[in-house]
């Protein structure tokens, strides 16, 4: 089993994406997760982005904190 900081940027971004979507559906499954708990590792996860597409949802959620 690998830990979080031995998975891949693509694993720990949209693992990010989905923290974010239960957030705002007001999943039971979201814990205590926070706009923080999302930016924190999607910043750390934004690897390559060509098409700014990471660094985008990023700011979004900033804004929407």
């Amino acid at each position: 089993i690998k830990k979080a900081g031995e998975t891949t940027d693509r694993f720990r971004f949209s693992a990010a994406v989905a923290a974010w979507g239960m957030i705002l559906r007001g999943s039971k499954y979201r814990g205590n997760a926070t706009g923080e708990d999302v930016v924190s590792p999607a910043s750390g996860a934004r690897g390559s982005d060509p098409d700014g597409y990471r660094a985008e949802f990023i700011r979004l959620v900033q804004a929407a904190k």
